[in-house]
């Protein structure tokens, strides 16, 4: 005859084998007074809140193109800073757009553009590319160089120069052609336009370079032509209000002219405010004060005795250096 113990325990296979066995989480639940039906017993569960939705990335995307030659360079024209303080390249001649190692100044990365571009910044993860070819500001993906499109045509003429400020998402683009210079959005949305074509005061002959201070919210553009005597440096607010003007005349006296600039380029402001200005005439990179309004410094230059620099056309500060785009040399040059 089975014992007592021995008949329990059929009765608890039995049990088992005809499924009637208790899910593990209903026995906790079973035996934690606290629960309520309304709790979230475990992740996934369907009452249980949705899982919140990936963290973005950290930060903008650093520009990441295809592979360049380390001679690739032959005409590079404007520069601009990308998130990491690497350099973005613009090159007429070669009809390609660069990414440049600051520490070597060599290319590392490529996109070829069909046109000549001129024009070059960086916004929100987006290369815009002014294409005087073609009349547009054209979008590259930061993430591979891939084409995303293109805005300006038949408000664009000639993208001479352009700036950005990242914080308002605005792009400032100087316009050659138009002789204005023309703010857009980021997604290519004409907002306004400050000044126009003229000889007055706050007019354009022939506007080159562009940057930006967004703690003033002031636009710096430089301008000669023609029509501009003497070259200069024109500043406006961002709503278009005309400011001051640096004029290139220099000093003059019984010997001559000392000072001043005739052929000025790109522009760049540091984060103390100074304007850097690459003059082709010069050779160089004047530097002014913008309280005083006066040049404080120039680095570079045909006096120098240093032949880095042959017209250049572009310049951007990062830290302590000065890079310029020298376009005769095929280089990007530093100066510190």
């Amino acid at each position: 005859m089975a014992s007592r113990s021995h008949l329990m325990l059929a009765f608890v296979g039995a049990l088992l084998l005809s499924g009637c066995a208790v899910d593990d989480r209903d026995m906790v639940t079973d035996a934690d007074a606290s629960f309520s039906k309304n709790d979230c017993p475990y992740p996934g569960h369907k009452k249980c809140p949705p899982e919140p939705p990936p963290e973005p990335p950290p930060g903008p995307v650093e520009p990441d193109f295809p592979g360049a030659a380390f001679d690739a360079l032959r005409g590079p024209l404007r520069m601009a800073l990308t998130p990491a303080g690497r350099l973005l390249v613009s090159d007429s001649r070669a009809k390609k757009i660069f990414t440049v190692d600051p520490t070597t100044r060599l290319p590392d990365g490529e996109v070829t553009i069909d046109g000549k571009p001129t024009a070059i910044a960086y916004l929100d993860d987006v290369v815009y590319v002014g294409n005087p070819s073609r009349g547009t500001i054209e979008m590259y993906d930061a993430d591979g160089g891939g084409f995303a499109g293109d805005f300006g045509s038949g408000a664009v003429s000639h993208a001479m120069d352009m700036a950005v400020d990242g914080g308002a998402g605005l792009l400032f683009v100087a316009d050659g052609g138009d002789r204005n210079v023309k703010v857009f959005d980021g997604a290519g949305q004409l907002q306004s336009m400050i000044s126009g074509p003229g000889i007055a005061l706050g007019e354009f002959a022939n506007p080159i370079g562009i940057a930006v201070n967004d703690s003033l919210q002031e636009v710096y553009v430089t301008d000669y032509g023609p029509d501009a005597d003497p070259a200069n440096i024109k500043i406006f607010g961002y709503d278009g209000t005309f400011v001051a003007e640096i004029s290139g005349a220099g000093s003059c006296g019984m010997i001559g002219c000392t000072g001043g600039f005739s052929r000025p380029q790109g522009i760049s402001v540091s984060p103390d405010g100074r304007l850097f200005v690459a003059d082709a005439m010069l050779a160089g990179v004047l530097v002014f004060d913008r309280t005083t309004m006066k040049q404080v410094a120039s680095l570079g230059g045909r006096d120098t005795g240093i032949p880095a620099l042959r017209i250049p056309a572009g310049v951007v500060v990062n830290g302590e250096n000065v890079y310029v785009a020298s376009n005769r040399t095929h280089s990007v040059e530093v100066l510190e």
